[in-house]
């Protein structure tokens, strides 16, 4: 029956072990088997329980059992008596454990055989695992055990200690159990030794050796030169205060003989847990203590600072020495210990320390042979230890009268109060998933903390100067009227000798790589380094508007409008540009035409020189009122012409179309025409006809604007300037090419020498790149993983600029990378779908989240007809009832027909007016502030305005904290705002403690605070919707911002609005009737959440 254990073979080792009781033998089981016999059902279960209570019945007797596993013993065998033997052996190789191979392959890995090899621990089940786990006693006892010493090993459950050896030995033809720290000789062997501090899995091993000596009736000699217990975060979860009182009371209770040696260091409690001697011997310079002098010197030093400890510390140690009576000469008077072992210099030093020791055991052993109760002999032993008088109150104030005070008692400093800004810092260290300190909670990226600040010297904020740039042409205009039209002609006239370019660094480059998420005190020092290196020669720096404005406050947490007027202090001599998207100004809604002009205004006012205005359907009405307004504030007005398509293949965007589109934008008067290529899709062999398209119509100066997605931008820039065009977008190296713009530093190479250079040495670009290659290091988690460029955006027509969020987006919504390529393709379905979009914010968001939202719940643009379960995004239904306004062509009509939709019947088409007096009242009384820096931002973002004013009273000025500090935390030692911070406490009651020290004034102070890892709530604990009847589900993941309440509902009726990454998806009641348990405004949800149920009527 392949040796398995049955019935029979129980009965056979029971017997034996009856046998051996009787005649008072030892006992040696060899085991070899499968484990129990299956065929015999539950009575070969019970054979474990029979062989067990035999093992106790020997025990019991006091004779020993000696267990030998050879190869292979699964299942039973080892789980029961094979491992129960006062002696484990495991033949050299063998295979050893409870669930074999075979069986962890079948029900744990579901018989897939890689994933077991790629899991399975190294020598799995063999003798040296078993070694190592601590489970068994040695290796091949056979070859390997000595004649006078026979190690044992492990404290049978978990693992051998490599501190704490012991066994069998014969001291002078008496057998006895022998224990002791092992530390060794040299460094290696300390540290191999863990330096001879022993952990729970040693004290465990030496109970186990104190019950042997007891089963067996042997005396114990243990050895002792450790400075304490492990201490460790294992140690204390493997129970070490437990094991170390467990050792204490198993001595306290052994009926044999115990003598102690005390070697070197004797070390706390560590120390004592084989140290109970019935007699203790102790060399005469070791010492026996509590703690050590240095660490009772690191307690109760009250150092002022790390000059004063390495002044003081080695003193003190003496001192604390002397005090506490450590040696031997001084523990023999106080009756702790009975000998003083003399020890001796020289060479001889070990040989008579030896003779020493071996004298001292004869002795004791000898002496405490003759005692009849060793238990009693040991308490009275101890208990004598420390006892104390007991006095009458009279006794107790006589005594009291003679107390010296304590001098030197130093008062306790009140603590200082830590800035607002320092708890910013903190909640990031334990929240940002790139923590240094909490880095396995994430992806714990490690940060360099050599600041590019200190790689660079910035020169201080731009001065005036006598050379004529655009900004200067522009600031002379007497008449502001015509001040845009003065700065054209001079592009105009200029552009014949030399390429102007617009550096985009500052805004759309960092977009479109890195999310938007570039911080002021980032981009103002860029903005310093451009001046330095050649803004005063390119035409302007595209630094503010488009997505800038929001991500300031709804991300950074700082305020758009000082980005503003920081860059305008930093460049005076170089005209500033900003994206403006027409009626939608810097927000993603319709405004009236005052709120155009007053955000106009105040953009000009704040330092802004060049306003780009588009429309993302090309609607050339819905731009006039920027224009209009750019004019009068003197200022310059650059009107887009957004591309799409192939000019030169594409029905709807032909020539013709451009043609058109420019006659009609020529009435608006600008100053400069801009192409807006979004997704880069303009190839070089298109450049000629857009530019005559244009021609056809003006000679207003042209501004050429692109994404380098699919790697060819580089040669279509060099094409437009050979054909013409005046200015064109480019991005500094380090922060160019795929989504972002081509490389200015390519650029100014490849038209050095040419009759139009720009001006601009590539070399001089060098020390720009570097600082923002630098300064992009900080910002990696937001990369859009994008490595190369890929000509697949002709297909899916994704704009550059939306790229980076769009994949955040898909993350957000928790999709892998495989499912964001389906995205984009299903981004190109989508575009179809409509018609055929110019895509550029917020169209192109539109675009976005219906493929986002489609790709999630794996379905196809044909469902959006074809499935009335499906809800269409509000950002889709209101573009088609035409919040956006009507593309070229119209809607298509199927769509239209199908989804009922009434076009133009937006309610926000015309948007409504804006009382500022009331906005101003409702901030004074809300916030303290009303000025209209914040007014213009709550009436283009309303709830993301007064977020980040409840941020900012949380935590004062954050932009003032670097922006490693800002991304990823504090580290142990980093200083910021004049405090460093020493240390971060553990956690109590679910909170962490952050110390700091004022490192002008030595002040401390701390703060606790919630630790995320233990009071993070669950994202999502409710009802998921499983099919019932009247069950309401989430389409996505997101947080509902808006809640019908529990109530009658309408079929289509919105019941709720969820919101993820500013995609927004109204749920619509399925059917008539009253609903119940509707989710309430700020909960998270889960795709297919239970959101809603219709109560039965």
């Amino acid at each position: 029956m392949g040796g398995s254990l049955g019935c029979a073979e129980g009965e056979k080792i029971c017997l034996a072990f009856e046998l051996a009781i009787s005649k008072s033998l030892g006992i040696i089981v060899v085991s070899k088997t499968g484990g129990a016999r299956m065929q015999e059902g539950t009575s070969s279960l019970m054979q474990m329980a029979k062989i067990s209570v035999a093992v106790n019945a020997l025990r019991q007797s006091h004779l020993p059992f000696v267990s030998i596993l050879t190869d292979p013993t699964f299942g039973g065998v080892p789980a029961s008596y094979a491992m129960q033997g006062d002696v484990r052996i495991v033949i050299k190789g063998a295979r050893v454990g409870f669930a074999g191979p075979q069986v962890i392959l079948t029900t744990i890995y579901k018989n897939d055989q890689d994933a077991y090899d790629l899991e399975q621990p190294s020598d799995f089940q063999r003798s040296s695992y078993l070694l190592a786990c601590g489970q068994v006693d040695m290796e091949d006892a056979f070859t390997t055990l000595f004649t006078s010493f026979h190690e044992l090993s492990g404290d049978g459950r978990i693992s051998a200690d490599v501190c704490l050896k012991g066994g069998l030995a014969s001291f002078h033809g008496t057998p006895c159990i022998i224990m002791g720290t092992m530390k060794g000789h040299t460094v290696g062997e300390l540290e191999a030794h863990n330096h001879g501090m022993p952990s729970p899995h040693g004290y465990r091993f030496a109970t186990r050796l104190f019950e042997l000596a007891e089963t067996w009736s042997l005396p114990v000699i243990s050895f002792v030169d450790t400075c304490g217990a492990f201490p460790t975060f294992e140690a204390e979860r493997f129970g070490q205060s437990e094991a170390i009182a467990t050792c204490l009371t198993k001595m306290a209770a052994l009926t044999v003989p115990i003598v102690t040696v005390v070697l070197g260091e004797g070390g706390s409690g560590g120390a004592l847990a084989i140290a109970m001697g019935n007699v203790i011997g102790m060399m005469e310079h070791a010492y026996y203590s509590v703690i050590s002098p240095e660490g009772a010197a690191s307690i109760l030093g009250r150092y002022k600072n790390e000059e004063e400890k390495k002044e003081n510390f080695t003193r003190d140690c003496h001192k604390l020495a002397k005090m506490q009576k450590i040696f031997a000469k001084d523990l023999l008077k106080l009756d702790i210990i009975d000998v003083v072992l003399s020890e001796v210099e020289g060479s001889e030093a070990q040989t008579q320390a030896q003779q020493s020791i071996n004298d001292f055991l004869v002795r004791s052993l000898a002496s405490l042979s003759l005692e009849k109760n060793l238990v009693s002999h040991r308490y009275r032993r101890f208990r004598k230890i420390g006892t104390f008088e007991t006095l009458t109150k009279e006794q107790l104030k006589l005594r009291l009268n003679n107390v010296v005070d304590v001098p030197n008692k130093r008062e306790k400093k009140a603590e200082v109060e830590i800035p607002k800004e320092i708890l910013f810092a903190i909640d990031k260290t334990l929240n940002s998933e790139t923590s240094c300190y909490c880095k396995g909670r994430g992806k714990g990226k490690i940060r360099d903390l050599a600041l590019y600040k200190d790689a660079f010297v910035f020169p201080e904020a731009g001065k005036k100067i006598d050379i004529e740039t655009a900004k200067t042409v522009l600031e002379a205009a007497t008449d502001k009227s015509t001040a845009g039209d003065q700065v054209a002609s001079w592009v105009k006239e200029e552009a014949k000798k030399r390429t102007f370019f617009t550096d985009t660094t500052l805004r759309d480059a960092h977009q479109s790589l890195l999310a938007t998420r570039l911080r002021t005190t980032d981009v103002v020092n860029i903005a310093l380094k451009a001046q330095e290196s050649f803004a005063e020669k390119c035409f302007s720096l595209e630094c503010w508007g488009g997505a800038t404005f929001d991500v300031a406050m709804r991300f950074l947490n700082e305020c758009p409008w000082e980005r503003l007027r920081l860059l305008r202090k930093a460049c005076p001599n170089t005209l500033l540009q900003m994206l403006i998207r027409g009626e939608n100004a810097v927000g993603y809604t319709n405004y009236p035409p005052e709120v155009i002009r007053r955000f106009i205004r105040l953009a000009a006012k704040n330092g802004c020189d060049v306003f780009r205005v588009f429309d993302c359907f090309n609607m050339v009405d819905k731009m006039k009122v920027c224009v209009e307004s750019v004019r009068e504030a003197g200022k310059i007005a650059e009107v887009c012409i957004c591309y799409t398509e192939d000019i030169l293949t594409s029905i709807k965007y032909d020539f013709n179309y451009y043609v058109s589109l420019t006659k009609e934008i020529m009435t608006l008067k600008p100053h400069f025409i801009a192409i807006k290529d979004m997704a880069g899709l303009l190839k070089v062999s298109g450049v000629g006809a857009i530019l005559k398209a244009i021609r056809s119509v003006t000679d207003t100066p042209i501004h050429f604007h692109t994404h380098d997605t699919s790697s060819a931008q580089i040669a279509t820039c060099l094409e437009m300037v050979k054909l013409g065009c005046e200015i064109v977008d480019v991005a500094t190296s380090s922060l160019a090419n795929t989504t972002s713009q081509p490389s200015m530093n390519a650029l100014c190479a490849a038209l050095e020498g040419t009759e139009r250079d720009t001006g601009v040495s590539f070399m001089d670009l060098e020390g720009y790149d570097l600082l923002v290659k630098m300064v992009r290091t900080q910002y990696s988690q937001f990369e859009n993983g994008q490595k190369s460029g890929t000509a697949r955006v002709y297909h899916h027509e994704i704009p550059g600029g939306q790229f980076s969020n769009l994949l955040f987006q898909a993350q957000t919504m928790g999709m892998d990378d495989l499912e964001f390529e389906k995205a984009t393709n299903m981004y190109a379905d989508v575009n179809k779908f409509f018609g055929g979009l110019v895509k550029v914010t917020p169209s192109s968001k539109v675009v976005g989240d219906l493929a986002i939202l489609l790709t999630k719940q794996n379905l196809t643009v044909d469902d959006i007809l074809n499935n009335p379960q499906f809800d269409l995004p509000d950002s889709s239904l209101d573009m088609l009832r035409g919040s956006l306004g009507t593309p070229s062509g119209g809607w298509p009509k199927e769509i239209i027909d199908k989804l009922n939709i009434k076009p133009n019947s937006f309610k926000g088409g015309t948007a409504a007016a804006v009382d500022f007096d009331e906005v101003e009242k409702y901030l004074e009384e809300k916030f303290g502030k009303s000025d209209e820096d914040t007014v213009m931002a709550f009436v283009m973002h309303p709830l993301v305005l007064e977020k980040y004013l409840d941020t900012v009273a949380r935590f004062g000025k954050i932009s003032t904290i670097p922006t490693p500090v800002f991304w990823h935390g504090l580290q142990i030692g980093e200083e910021i705002m004049g405090y460093r911070l020493d240390r971060i406490g553990g956690v109590f009651d679910k909170k962490r403690t952050f110390y700091f020290t004022n490192v002008k004034d030595g002040g401390k102070g701390a703060v606790n605070v919630e630790d995320p890892r233990e009071t993070a709530a669950v994202e999502f604990s409710g009802e998921m919707c499983v099919g019932g009847e009247g069950e309401v589900g989430s389409p996505m993941p997101g947080v509902v911002i808006e809640s019908g309440g529990n109530r009658l509902f309408k079929e289509g009726e919105s019941m709720l609005v969820i919101e993820a990454m500013k995609m927004t998806v109204s749920v619509k009641c399925p059917a008539d009737g009253k609903y119940e348990n509707v989710l309430g405004v700020g909960e998270k949800v889960v795709e297919n959440a239970l959101v809603a149920r219709a109560i039965k009527q």
